[in-house]
């Protein structure tokens, strides 16, 4: 399906709707809880129980060490894990460094290299590790050597011992792993694993419009409207209908970027030509699985009119909506009866 119509850019939560559907079928008030990390405002909205501040203390410390261990510019464990392959040694890993590199190695070889961490040398070269950097254009020469020099996914060996999970390096050369793309989705995922241990029935975990609605009844097909705005103008453009347990991811170009020459150049960078990609302005994707929602949203950015439906199948992702730069709009069969037109 095809709709000629709006740029559309960013999932945006609408309490009013989501909260309001939940809280329709519970006596209890919901309450909103926020917290600062990976560059965004995550919050919680949640029924509070006896045990909610036990659960949030441990959301915080989680996201505090997460932060640290899973910023490659950062001293924590992806830095500590980049250096050692680097240095042709191997390293032992987390549960969940385990977790990400293998869903990302999936994501990578499905994708044809559309998502792929390790392109870490060239958001650096960019300078979008640092947006306090005086980013301008590099040059081409630098890019294609970092292209052709640079480690891939492909290039290391995961040993996934119960005990302890290891990586090692499968060839000589500079790895610098960025899972950008992808540890927002981790992050959520585990937060919802915090939640429900706590013992909370329903809660939406909102960070920074990419969020999942989650609930202890797996059964539960109650739908919540959440609204997808135009970028260009402050307002909602369609609402989109989701699922108990399901998850919705957005990637844009409109989050990260300067200007330069009249062309605006985002952070979203083609991993196969090392420049921004100009050919699509937002990726949304509805998902049970959050870490693989937030790495199809990615994945499917670098793609075209006329192979995005081909890698959608490829990737096994049943609801897509892709907006090409032009403001076109395609949206796969399972996602159209998914969405509607804000009529204000």
């Amino acid at each position: 399906m095809k709709l000629k119509a709006l740029n559309i850019l960013k999932v945006l939560l609408l309490p009013c709707i989501a909260v309001i559907s939940i809280s329709c079928s519970n006596a209890n008030p919901f309450e909103l809880y926020r917290f600062y990390a990976m560059g965004t405002w995550i919050e919680i909205t949640l029924q509070p129980n006896e045990e909610s501040q036990l659960a949030l203390r441990e959301i915080e410390d989680f996201l505090y060490q997460y932060e640290k261990d899973f910023y490659p510019w950062a001293e924590g464990e992806l830095k500590e894990l980049n250096t050692s392959i680097t240095d042709a040694e191997t390293i032992f890993i987390s549960p969940l460094m385990l977790e990400l590199i293998e869903k990302s190695q999936f994501m990578f070889n499905a994708s044809e290299g559309r998502f792929d961490p390790s392109i870490g040398p060239l958001v650096e070269l960019w300078g979008f590790n640092n947006m306090m950097n005086q980013m301008t254009i590099p040059e081409d020469d630098d890019i294609q050597n970092l292209l052709t020099e640079r480690l891939t996914l492909n290039d290391i060996a995961v040993n996934k011992n119960n005990n302890s999970p290891s990586v090692g390096p499968i060839k000589s050369g500079t790895l610098l792993l960025d899972f950008g793309g992808i540890a927002k989705g981790q992050s959520i995922n585990e937060i919802r694993k915090i939640l429900l241990n706590f013992k909370h029935e329903n809660f939406v975990i909102n960070a920074g419009g990419d969020l999942l609605v989650g609930t202890t009844d797996s059964k539960d097909l109650e739908t919540y409207s959440i609204g997808i705005r135009s970028p260009r103008e402050e307002s909602i453009a369609f609402n989109l209908e989701i699922y108990s347990n399901e998850s919705v991811f957005t990637s844009g170009d409109y989050e990260r970027f300067f200007e330069e020459d009249n062309n605006r150049l985002h952070h979203l960078i083609n991993p196969i030509n090392g420049y921004p990609w100009t050919e699509t302005a937002s990726v949304t994707v509805i998902h049970d699985d959050p870490i693989i929602a937030d790495a199809a949203a990615t994945a499917l950015f670098f793609t075209t009119q006329e192979n995005w439906l081909a890698i959608t199948k490829i990737l096994d992702i049943a609801m897509a909506m892709r907006i090409d730069a032009d403001g076109s709009i395609d949206i796969t069969e399972n996602m159209r009866e998914r969405i509607f037109p804000n009529i204000e």
